[in-house]
């Protein structure tokens, strides 16, 4: 009995818990330590939607060791009637009916043929929404509600104060993310802006809410 493994501690977990981990480890019922092979359980936690990594060490008389490492979720793809929520590579990480937090952008416009956890999301309208959130939280971080593509494959996204910002028809939006970088700079609030074109970066169009009652006043 002094080889029944009984002592097991799990790290990195965020969204999973231990007991999770330990059922799909095989860990959870009376095992002997010549039982766990690191290999096929580290691959067989990988299976798991939200793990990305996985490291198993075992140690004599009765230890088992697992680090995790769980994919970061990004955003929540608008499905139909459910909340697709996906990390940095598309990934599915699990499938919501309701929004439970307000913390990541939603991404719609696009429609998820197998909206399963653990499928990756191959669609292109969705690697441009995708792509410009990659790049949105490496200059602008926490400043973007929603990215929308429409069936043209134009990206318009929304700041977290209900700006829009049309972005075109592209593959890379550095330019286009670094520019509406410099305007939120420029702008101590953003509240007063009706929306800002750069399909041109080099010839960014912001428009104010002043500007636009003027012309209607006009008119």
């Amino acid at each position: 009995d002094i080889f029944v493994v009984r002592n097991v501690t799990i790290t990195g977990l965020n969204h999973l818990t231990a007991t999770e981990i330990q059922d799909a480890a095989g860990l959870s019922k009376q095992v002997f330590l010549w039982e766990v092979w690191p290999w096929r359980v580290r691959a067989t936690l990988k299976e798991l939607p939200r793990v990305a990594e996985a490291k198993v060490f075992v140690g004599l008389p009765n230890m088992v060791a697992i680090t995790v490492q769980e994919r970061v979720p990004m955003a929540l793809v608008v499905n139909g009637g459910a909340y697709l929520e996906v990390d940095g590579e598309g990934c599915i990480l699990s499938a919501q009916e309701t929004v439970e937090s307000g913390d990541l952008p939603l991404i719609t416009g696009v429609r998820v043929a197998q909206p399963e956890p653990g499928v990756i999301i191959r669609d292109n309208l969705f690697q441009r929404a995708l792509n410009v959130l990659l790049v949105a939280n490496g200059t602008i971080p926490n400043r973007v509600s929603e990215v929308h593509v429409e069936p043209s494959g134009e990206v318009v996204i929304y700041t977290i104060e209900g700006i829009p910002v049309y972005l075109g028809v592209r593959q890379d939006f550095r330019s286009q993310v670094q520019a509406l970088a410099g305007i939120i700079k420029e702008f101590a609030n953003l509240e007063n802006l009706d929306y800002i074109d750069l399909r041109s970066s080099r010839r960014p169009v912001v428009r104010t809410k002043f500007s636009s009652k003027l012309e209607k006043g006009n008119h």
